[in-house]
C-alpha cells in the first residue's frame, strides 16, 4: 500500500492501494479466501471501506481477526494532534462494519488491564478470554548496562556476536536482534564489514543474499520449539523522560536481587 500524506494541516490523508500482488476486482467479488490488510487499506481508503460496505462482503465475511491487539493501546491514545497511525484508533469502525460477525483480537504481551482497555476501544460485550501460559521455562533472562556514546554501545553489543558468527559460522548459535529502526541498517553493515567475504558460507559461496549468515528480518520473538534459550535485555538509557520509557521497564533495568522471570509474569498478571 502507498500512503501518500500532505501537510500536518491538510485532511485528510489520502490513501491508495498498491495491488502489484493482488487484484482489485478479485478482492472486490470476495473472490480471497483470506485478505491480509492493516487499518488504513480501509478505514482512510476509499475504495476499501467501499468493498467491505458492499453486499458481497456483508454477506461473505465469516471472522475478524486483529493481531497485534496491544497496538491499539500504543497508538489509540496517543496525545491529540498526534497522526502516526491514528487509524488505530478507529478500528471500531471496523466491528461496526461487521455487526454480527466474530471478532478475535490477538497479543501475546496484554496485562489484565491491558485486555479490557482493548475490549473497550473496540466496544467488544463479554467477549470469551482465551489466556495462555505465558511462562517460556526455556527462556532465561540476562541484564547488561552499557555505558558511553551510543556507537561505543553498539560496538560492544555487537563485536562479540560478530566475532563468534566469524568462527563459529552455522553452528553459531540463533540470534535475534531487536533494535531501534535507525540502529538495523547500522548492524547490518557492521556484520557485512567485519565478515567480509566470510559472511557467505561456504568459503567459496555465490554473494547471494540467501548464503548470507545474517539477515534483517522480522522474526518471531521467543523460540516455541522447547531449546534452551537466553533473552538479554541491554539497557542504556532509562530516563523517565524518554519515549516509551515505563515505571515498569525502569524498574525491571534496575532489579538486582529479584526474579526477572516472575517480574515479567507479574507484569502480564500471569502466574510463574
Amino acid at each position: 500500500m502507498n500512503r501518500t500524506a500532505p501537510s500536518p494541516s491538510l485532511r485528510p490523508v489520502v490513501i491508495v492501494i498498491d495491488f502489484n500482488n493482488g487484484n482489485l476486482e478479485l478482492l472486490k467479488g470476495t473472490k480471497y479466501d483470506i485478505v491480509l490488510t492493516h487499518p488504513e487499506a480501509f478505514i482512510s481508503c476509499k475504495e476499501g471501506m467501499e468493498a467491505f460496505q458492499s453486499k458481497l462482503y456483508q454477506s461473505s465475511v465469516q471472522v475478524i481477526v486483529i493481531d497485534e491487539a496491544h497496538c491499539i493501546l500504543e497508538w489509540f491514545y496517543k496525545s491529540e494532534g498526534d497522526d502516526f497511525r491514528e487509524d488505530y484508533s478507529r478500528l471500531p469502525i471496523l466491528c461496526s462494519t461487521f455487526p454480527s460477525v466474530p471478532v478475535i483480537a490477538l497479543t501475546a504481551t496484554a496485562s489484565k488491564a491491558d485486555v479490557i482497555a482493548i475490549k473497550e476501544s473496540l466496544n467488544l460485550k463479554s467477549p470469551l478470554k482465551i489466556i495462555g501460559n505465558r511462562n517460556r521455562p526455556n527462556i532465561f533472562y540476562e541484564k547488561v548496562f552499557c555505558n558511553g556514546e551510543d556507537i561505543d554501545f553498539y560496538d560492544e553489543l555487537l563485536q562479540p556476536i560478530a566475532c563468534g558468527l566469524k568462527k563459529s559460522t552455522v553452528e553459531c548459535p540463533l540470534t535475534i536482534l531487536y533494535l531501534p529502526l535507525k540502529w538495523c541498517g547500522f548492524a547490518h553493515k557492521y556484520f557485512e564489514s567485519y565478515l567480509a567475504q566470510q559472511q557467505y558460507y561456504s568459503s567459496n559461496a555465490a554473494s547471494f543474499p540467501e548464503n548470507r549468515l545474517f539477515a534483517q528480518y522480522h522474526a518471531p520473538q521467543t523460540r516455541r520449539d522447547g531449546k534452551l534459550s537466553t533473552a538479554v535485555l541491554y539497557n542504556h538509557d532509562i530516563a523517565k523522560n524518554r519515549e516509551g520509557m515505563t515505571d515498569d521497564i525502569s524498574t525491571f533495568c534496575k532489579l538486582d536481587n529479584a526474579c526477572m522471570r516472575k517480574f515479567l509474569l507479574n507484569c502480564l498478571d500471569a502466574a510463574d
